[in-house]
Protein backbone atom coordinates (compact mmCIF):
# COMPACT_ATOMS: atom_id res chain seq x y z
CA UNK A 1 0.00 0.00 0.00
CA UNK A 2 2.92 2.10 0.70
CA UNK A 3 4.45 1.82 -2.78
CA UNK A 4 1.11 2.36 -4.15
CA UNK A 5 0.52 5.99 -2.73
CA UNK A 6 4.55 6.53 -3.37
CA UNK A 7 4.14 5.82 -7.48
CA UNK A 8 0.71 8.01 -7.43
CA UNK A 9 2.92 10.90 -5.97
CA UNK A 10 5.62 10.26 -8.21
CA UNK A 11 3.34 10.55 -11.49
CA UNK A 12 3.85 14.12 -13.20
CA UNK A 13 1.33 16.44 -12.96
CA UNK A 14 -0.74 17.76 -15.90
CA UNK A 15 0.64 20.61 -17.76
CA UNK A 16 -1.31 23.41 -18.56
CA UNK A 17 -0.95 25.20 -22.20
CA UNK A 18 -1.61 29.25 -21.80
CA UNK A 19 -2.20 31.40 -25.36
CA UNK A 20 -1.27 34.82 -25.66
CA UNK A 21 -2.18 36.71 -28.33
CA UNK A 22 -0.33 40.12 -29.48
CA UNK A 23 -0.97 42.57 -32.26
CA UNK A 24 1.18 44.58 -34.45
CA UNK A 25 -1.98 46.89 -35.51
CA UNK A 26 -0.07 50.54 -34.52
CA UNK A 27 -2.45 53.09 -33.51
CA UNK A 28 -3.68 55.70 -36.15
CA UNK A 29 -1.92 58.73 -35.71
CA UNK A 30 -3.43 61.98 -36.13
CA UNK A 31 -3.98 63.74 -39.79
CA UNK A 32 -2.68 67.26 -40.12
CA UNK A 33 -4.92 69.70 -41.67
CA UNK A 34 -4.72 72.66 -43.75
CA UNK A 35 -7.34 76.00 -43.84
CA UNK A 36 -8.58 76.11 -47.97
CA UNK A 37 -9.85 79.28 -48.81
CA UNK A 38 -12.34 79.26 -52.54
CA UNK A 39 -13.80 82.27 -54.25
CA UNK A 40 -17.50 81.36 -54.87
CA UNK A 41 -20.32 83.22 -56.36
CA UNK A 42 -23.49 83.15 -54.49
CA UNK A 43 -27.02 83.72 -56.87
CA UNK A 44 -30.47 85.42 -54.85
CA UNK A 45 -33.41 84.94 -56.69
CA UNK A 46 -36.01 86.67 -55.26
CA UNK A 47 -40.00 86.89 -56.49
CA UNK A 48 -41.95 89.73 -55.85
CA UNK A 49 -45.98 89.88 -56.50
CA UNK A 50 -47.79 93.05 -57.05
CA UNK A 51 -51.52 93.87 -57.42
CA UNK A 52 -53.02 96.44 -58.93
CA UNK A 53 -54.22 98.98 -56.41
CA UNK A 54 -57.41 99.49 -57.70
CA UNK A 55 -58.34 96.14 -57.57
CA UNK A 56 -56.83 96.14 -54.00
CA UNK A 57 -59.15 99.64 -53.27
CA UNK A 58 -62.24 97.76 -54.34
CA UNK A 59 -61.92 94.10 -52.18
CA UNK A 60 -61.38 96.67 -49.49
CA UNK A 61 -64.74 98.81 -50.09
CA UNK A 62 -66.55 94.99 -50.72
CA UNK A 63 -65.17 93.99 -47.47
CA UNK A 64 -66.52 97.37 -45.72
CA UNK A 65 -70.21 96.33 -47.41
CA UNK A 66 -70.25 92.79 -46.13
CA UNK A 67 -68.95 93.75 -42.70
CA UNK A 68 -71.84 97.03 -42.55
CA UNK A 69 -74.43 93.67 -43.94
CA UNK A 70 -73.74 91.55 -41.11
CA UNK A 71 -73.92 94.57 -38.25
CA UNK A 72 -77.32 94.67 -39.79
CA UNK A 73 -78.16 91.02 -39.75
CA UNK A 74 -77.26 91.05 -35.66
CA UNK A 75 -78.95 94.22 -34.89
CA UNK A 76 -82.37 92.77 -36.57
CA UNK A 77 -82.08 89.26 -35.86
CA UNK A 78 -81.79 90.84 -31.88
CA UNK A 79 -84.85 92.33 -32.64
CA UNK A 80 -86.26 89.29 -33.77
CA UNK A 81 -85.29 87.08 -30.73
CA UNK A 82 -87.05 89.73 -28.58
CA UNK A 83 -90.54 90.31 -30.54
CA UNK A 84 -90.87 86.37 -31.13
CA UNK A 85 -90.71 86.02 -35.09
CA UNK A 86 -91.32 82.96 -36.60
CA UNK A 87 -87.86 81.91 -36.46
CA UNK A 88 -86.93 83.60 -33.59
CA UNK A 89 -86.00 81.47 -31.68
CA UNK A 90 -83.53 79.94 -33.61
CA UNK A 91 -81.47 83.17 -34.17
CA UNK A 92 -80.43 82.65 -37.80
CA UNK A 93 -79.67 86.19 -38.70
CA UNK A 94 -77.24 86.66 -35.18
CA UNK A 95 -75.00 83.83 -36.34
CA UNK A 96 -74.98 84.50 -40.14
CA UNK A 97 -73.75 88.03 -39.74
CA UNK A 98 -71.02 87.20 -37.63
CA UNK A 99 -69.74 85.12 -40.65
CA UNK A 100 -70.97 88.33 -42.99
CA UNK A 101 -68.70 90.25 -40.72
CA UNK A 102 -65.72 87.70 -41.05
CA UNK A 103 -65.57 87.71 -44.78
CA UNK A 104 -65.67 91.58 -44.76
CA UNK A 105 -62.76 91.56 -42.33
CA UNK A 106 -60.89 89.44 -44.74
CA UNK A 107 -61.46 91.63 -47.76
CA UNK A 108 -60.45 94.82 -45.58
CA UNK A 109 -57.00 93.63 -44.75
CA UNK A 110 -56.31 92.93 -48.57
CA UNK A 111 -55.59 96.92 -48.74
CA UNK A 112 -52.56 96.84 -46.04
CA UNK A 113 -50.67 94.33 -47.27
CA UNK A 114 -48.29 93.81 -50.90
CA UNK A 115 -46.76 90.77 -52.00
CA UNK A 116 -46.87 87.28 -50.38
CA UNK A 117 -49.12 87.95 -47.51
CA UNK A 118 -51.71 90.43 -49.85
CA UNK A 119 -52.16 87.17 -51.56
CA UNK A 120 -52.91 84.84 -49.14
CA UNK A 121 -55.40 87.45 -47.53
CA UNK A 122 -57.07 87.11 -51.15
CA UNK A 123 -57.32 83.68 -51.03
CA UNK A 124 -59.02 84.25 -47.71
CA UNK A 125 -61.25 86.90 -49.00
CA UNK A 126 -62.51 84.70 -51.91
CA UNK A 127 -63.02 81.57 -49.48
CA UNK A 128 -65.04 82.87 -46.94
CA UNK A 129 -66.89 85.12 -49.33
CA UNK A 130 -67.95 81.75 -51.05
CA UNK A 131 -69.31 80.17 -47.97
CA UNK A 132 -70.86 83.73 -47.08
CA UNK A 133 -72.73 82.83 -50.15
CA UNK A 134 -73.72 79.70 -48.54
CA UNK A 135 -74.80 81.18 -45.48
CA UNK A 136 -76.96 84.34 -47.12
CA UNK A 137 -79.02 81.88 -49.28
CA UNK A 138 -79.73 79.92 -45.98
CA UNK A 139 -81.12 83.41 -44.17
CA UNK A 140 -83.22 84.22 -47.64
CA UNK A 141 -85.06 80.88 -47.34
CA UNK A 142 -85.59 80.74 -43.56
CA UNK A 143 -86.81 84.38 -43.84
CA UNK A 144 -89.20 83.85 -46.65
CA UNK A 145 -90.47 80.84 -44.81
CA UNK A 146 -91.33 83.15 -41.80
CA UNK A 147 -92.92 86.01 -43.32
CA UNK A 148 -95.32 83.00 -45.02
CA UNK A 149 -95.62 81.53 -41.84
CA UNK A 150 -96.00 84.33 -39.46
CA UNK A 151 -98.88 83.89 -36.93
CA UNK A 152 -101.26 86.86 -36.53
CA UNK A 153 -102.15 86.04 -32.97
CA UNK A 154 -99.60 88.49 -31.07
CA UNK A 155 -97.24 87.87 -28.76
CA UNK A 156 -97.38 91.26 -27.67
CA UNK A 157 -96.30 92.66 -30.47
CA UNK A 158 -97.83 93.62 -34.06
CA UNK A 159 -98.30 90.93 -36.76
CA UNK A 160 -97.16 93.92 -38.63
CA UNK A 161 -94.06 94.64 -36.53
CA UNK A 162 -93.30 90.62 -37.09
CA UNK A 163 -93.42 90.82 -40.58
CA UNK A 164 -91.84 93.81 -41.25
CA UNK A 165 -88.74 92.43 -39.42
CA UNK A 166 -88.62 89.49 -41.23
CA UNK A 167 -88.91 91.30 -44.64
CA UNK A 168 -86.14 93.39 -43.95
CA UNK A 169 -83.93 90.56 -42.75
CA UNK A 170 -84.63 89.20 -46.30
CA UNK A 171 -83.79 92.23 -48.19
CA UNK A 172 -80.03 92.19 -45.94
CA UNK A 173 -79.55 88.50 -46.99
CA UNK A 174 -79.99 89.59 -50.92
CA UNK A 175 -77.68 92.20 -50.58
CA UNK A 176 -75.51 90.18 -48.56
CA UNK A 177 -75.38 87.54 -51.43
CA UNK A 178 -75.06 90.30 -54.41
CA UNK A 179 -71.79 91.35 -52.05
CA UNK A 180 -70.42 88.27 -51.55
CA UNK A 181 -70.73 87.02 -55.40
CA UNK A 182 -69.04 90.04 -56.18
CA UNK A 183 -66.74 90.31 -53.79
CA UNK A 184 -65.36 86.41 -54.69
CA UNK A 185 -65.35 88.06 -58.44
CA UNK A 186 -62.91 90.97 -57.19
CA UNK A 187 -60.50 88.51 -55.29
CA UNK A 188 -60.28 86.01 -58.39
CA UNK A 189 -59.53 89.31 -61.12
CA UNK A 190 -57.40 90.81 -58.72
CA UNK A 191 -55.20 86.76 -58.27
CA UNK A 192 -54.72 87.05 -61.89
CA UNK A 193 -53.89 90.26 -62.53
CA UNK A 194 -50.71 90.51 -60.43
CA UNK A 195 -47.69 91.29 -61.52
CA UNK A 196 -44.82 88.88 -60.55
CA UNK A 197 -41.68 90.31 -60.96
CA UNK A 198 -38.10 87.93 -60.23
CA UNK A 199 -35.24 89.52 -59.28
CA UNK A 200 -31.46 87.85 -59.32
CA UNK A 201 -28.99 89.00 -57.73
CA UNK A 202 -25.14 87.55 -58.06
CA UNK A 203 -22.44 88.22 -55.24
CA UNK A 204 -18.48 87.43 -54.60
CA UNK A 205 -17.89 85.96 -51.25
CA UNK A 206 -14.99 83.56 -50.24
CA UNK A 207 -15.47 80.14 -48.67
CA UNK A 208 -13.18 78.96 -46.41
CA UNK A 209 -13.03 75.35 -44.91
CA UNK A 210 -10.24 72.73 -43.40
CA UNK A 211 -8.88 70.06 -45.65
CA UNK A 212 -6.82 67.12 -44.26
CA UNK A 213 -3.01 66.98 -45.82
CA UNK A 214 -2.72 63.74 -47.91
CA UNK A 215 1.03 64.21 -49.41
CA UNK A 216 3.58 62.26 -47.65
CA UNK A 217 1.31 60.73 -45.51
CA UNK A 218 2.56 57.28 -44.61
CA UNK A 219 -0.79 54.81 -44.81
CA UNK A 220 -2.23 53.82 -41.39
CA UNK A 221 -2.66 49.74 -40.96
CA UNK A 222 -6.31 48.78 -40.94
CA UNK A 223 -7.04 46.03 -38.44
CA UNK A 224 -8.38 42.96 -39.41
CA UNK A 225 -11.90 42.67 -38.85
CA UNK A 226 -11.96 38.85 -38.82
CA UNK A 227 -9.89 37.00 -35.69
CA UNK A 228 -7.58 34.37 -36.34
CA UNK A 229 -8.87 29.99 -36.38
CA UNK A 230 -7.82 28.46 -33.30
CA UNK A 231 -5.55 25.70 -33.26
CA UNK A 232 -5.59 22.27 -32.13
CA UNK A 233 -3.68 23.43 -29.16
CA UNK A 234 -5.07 26.74 -28.73
CA UNK A 235 -9.27 26.43 -27.92
CA UNK A 236 -8.42 23.45 -24.92
CA UNK A 237 -6.15 22.06 -22.67
CA UNK A 238 -4.03 19.01 -24.14
CA UNK A 239 -3.90 15.81 -21.65
CA UNK A 240 -0.38 15.06 -21.21
CA UNK A 241 1.89 12.09 -22.50
CA UNK A 242 1.90 9.10 -19.93
CA UNK A 243 5.07 7.49 -19.37
CA UNK A 244 6.10 4.68 -21.28
CA UNK A 245 4.16 5.26 -24.56
CA UNK A 246 3.81 7.92 -26.90
CA UNK A 247 1.60 10.75 -26.85
CA UNK A 248 -0.73 8.90 -30.12
CA UNK A 249 -0.08 5.25 -28.74
CA UNK A 250 -1.50 6.23 -24.79
CA UNK A 251 -3.01 3.32 -23.42
CA UNK A 252 -6.91 3.28 -22.55
CA UNK A 253 -8.02 4.09 -18.98
CA UNK A 254 -8.23 0.92 -17.07
CA UNK A 255 -11.91 -0.12 -15.99
CA UNK A 256 -12.84 -0.33 -12.34
CA UNK A 257 -11.52 -3.52 -11.12
CA UNK A 258 -9.04 -4.85 -13.58
CA UNK A 259 -5.80 -3.38 -14.20
CA UNK A 260 -5.51 -1.52 -10.69
CA UNK A 261 -2.48 -0.81 -9.77
CA UNK A 262 -2.34 -3.11 -6.44
CA UNK A 263 -2.93 -6.23 -8.40
CA UNK A 264 -6.22 -7.15 -6.36
CA UNK A 265 -9.19 -8.77 -7.99
CA UNK A 266 -11.92 -6.45 -7.77
CA UNK A 267 -14.59 -6.78 -4.70
CA UNK A 268 -17.80 -8.78 -5.52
Amino acid sequence: MTSHRISKMAQPQPTTYTTVYTSNIAAPQPAPYTVVSQPVEITTVQQQTTFSDQDREACKKNGGFQIVMGLLCMVFGTVSICIHTYFGDVATPFWTGCWFIIAGSCGTRVAYYQGYMAEKSLQRFMSLSGVAIVFAITLLIMMSIAIANEFEYSYGYSYASRVGIDATLLTISVLELLAAFKGMGIAQKTVRGAQRNTTTTTRSAVATGVAPVTTGYPPVPVANPYPPAYGPSQGFQQPPPQYGYPPQQAAPPAQAGYGSMDGKPPAY
